[in-house]
């Protein structure tokens, strides 16, 4: 990793050796000299301040980078579990904020429906995920995306990695909601060397709108490159705007062998020990990206914010300890994320933001950071930059989980409640540490008067078992272990009521269609995903 250099700027400065005097030098010539040397410190520090003034009253627009990490676990990082290696994601909360309530949705389409949109995605139909094999389902056309607010302010627009939102028809897919560029795949899930799905005709890899061909190159390692070109080769006329969807770490778990061999042989536990290789090499992307802007020269010019799109899934070596749950539930280890922002505009580094903030609010929050003005209606999320800046966790009060009317799931927040109907989670319903954790734990003590010992560690709990009505105080009880539902009645029926207020605005679920003409594409030697096979 690149140190970055200190630049002092051009800086006058005077010492003894920029005077010189002769012999016929008076007392009178000397005061005058001084007279004219105070004068002369006197314009230049007038002149600073102006500069200082001038650069505060119109600040350099900056750029902004939205690194998303697919399924990366709460507790997969190293700051979490010091058995995984992210040198990266440690360096950059060192220089940026941690956000310990940072809210995202349960699975990967609706989180990204959400970030782009800044709309709550059970209000356009997007609550659960459907955009998947030959469903007829995408990201409503008529909803106006991140990349095209930032267009209309002179932006260059990059979308990299998973799409995910929509692609049976060309008018769905980046291009065409508002990105310049376009590399890599429209669908859910690949593998990581083949750039393919399941199926034998389903290669999915495009620059622009040409299928990129690659066989055998690491997914992260190629997504790395490309954004190291972008940034060098930019438009230096206009500021960058990315949006860069890791591939990393959806399964199908795959990890360079070299890598797990050199950096995670310490695990014993072969899920986590791939797990651990997946991390790295994103992580090792992340650092490339932070190479990158610092020898470009513009790293403090720019906006990094890094987080998953949902919690981690325990059947491909996730983690979200001390939360509770596993991606695809409601509970708080299915839908609270690892996050991370890093900004040269920070007064503050190295801390933790205690605030709420959910996906909907990154877009007016980001635009307010680089210098823009957010739209003021029509989206669910808030401008958060200023709380942000001031550490102040005062900014967000309440906000909605998800309402999957499919399953009957809704949870919502308020200040430090949580209520739900219907139970969080189908399955892994229980509390599930990495493997190497589980001897220590159950001789430790949490949560004041609770024995982590207690827990049955990684055996589910029955949905027959849960409350269909919960009620927590995450503030207090963030691994909802205790349900105050009969403790606080009252609580309860104020928590119904905003539940029924937020229903008004619930797109009712409808199961997508089928498609009935074929969803592959061919060309000479290999089938692949492509559009043309509906009319949105």
């Amino acid at each position: 990793m690149k140190a970055q250099k200190h630049n002092p700027g051009n800086r006058t400065h005077f010492d003894d050796d920029d005077l010189t005097w002769t012999k016929k030098g008076s007392e009178v010539c000397r005061r005058t000299m001084v007279h004219t040397s105070l004068m002369i410190i006197a314009l230049l520090a007038g002149v600073l301040f102006l500069e200082n003034v001038a650069s505060e009253s119109t600040p350099e627009t900056q750029n902004v980078f939205v690194v998303l990490m697919d399924d990366l676990g709460y507790a997969d990082n190293q700051g979490a579990d010091p058995e995984m290696r992210t040198p990266n994601m440690q360096l950059l909360r060192q220089e940026g904020v941690t956000f310990n309530q940072s809210y995202v949705l349960q699975v990967c389409a609706p989180t990204r429906s959400a970030i782009l949109t800044a709309r709550y995605p059970y209000t356009y139909g997007m609550q659960i995920n459907q955009i998947k094999g030959a469903n007829l389902a995408w990201l409503n056309t008529s909803l106006k995306l991140f990349p095209e607010y930032m267009k209309e302010n002179g932006y260059a627009t990059y979308k990299v990695g998973k799409w995910h939102l929509g692609h049976c028809n060309e008018t769905l897919t980046p291009l065409w909601r508002g990105f310049d560029y376009d590399f890599g795949f429209y669908t859910n899930s690949l593998g990581f060397f083949n750039h393919s799905g399941q199926g034998p005709f389903s290669y999915d890899f495009r620059n622009q709108t040409e299928v990129y061909y690659d066989q055998g190159t690491y997914a992260a390692d190629l997504f790395a490159q490309y954004v190291r070109n972008a940034i060098v080769n930019r438009n230096k006329s206009k500021p960058m705007f990315m949006y860069y969807a890791m591939q990393s770490v959806h399964c199908p778990c795959e990890a360079k062998q070299d890598v797990v061999d050199r950096v995670c042989p310490h695990i014993k536990n072969l899920e986590r020990r791939t797990r651990c290789g997946m991390v790295y090499s994103a992580d090792q992307a992340l650092g490339d990206l932070r190479d990158v802007l610092i020898s470009e020269g513009i790293y403090n010019n720019t906006i990094v914010v890094l987080l998953a799109d949902n919690g981690g899934p325990l059947d491909g070596g996730g983690s979200n300890w001390p939360l509770r749950g596993q991606k695809s539930s409601f509970w708080e280890g299915g839908m609270r994320s690892f996050t991370v922002l890093r900004s040269g505009k920070l007064r503050y580094t190295n801390t933790t933001y205690k605030g709420m903030i959910h996906a909907v609010d990154w877009l007016p929050t980001l635009m307010r950071a680089a210098g823009l003005i957010p739209p003021t209606t029509g989206l669910d999320g808030q401008d958060l930059w200023n709380q942000i800046l001031t550490n102040n966790a005062t900014g967000r009060t309440e906000f909605v989980y998800n309402m999957d009317d499919s399953t009957n799931r809704y949870c919502i927040r308020k200040f430090e409640y949580k209520y739900c109907e219907g139970v969080p989670g189908r399955k892994y319903n229980g509390w599930y540490p990495p493997a190497s954790m589980i001897p220590s734990l159950k001789n430790q003590i949490y949560s004041g008067n609770l024995t982590w010992g207690d827990i049955n560690f990684g055996k589910d709990i029955q949905m027959s078992n849960i409350s269909k009505i919960l009620l927590f105080n995450i503030e207090e009880d963030p691994q909802e272990i205790y349900n105050l539902q009969d403790i606080y009645p009252l609580k309860v029926e104020e928590m119904k009521k905003l539940l029924r207020k937020y229903k008004k605005s619930l797109f009712p679920f409808v199961e997508a269609e089928k498609a009935t003409n074929a969803f592959v594409k061919y060309n000479e030697t290999f089938g692949y995903e492509g559009p043309g096979w509906c009319n949105p």
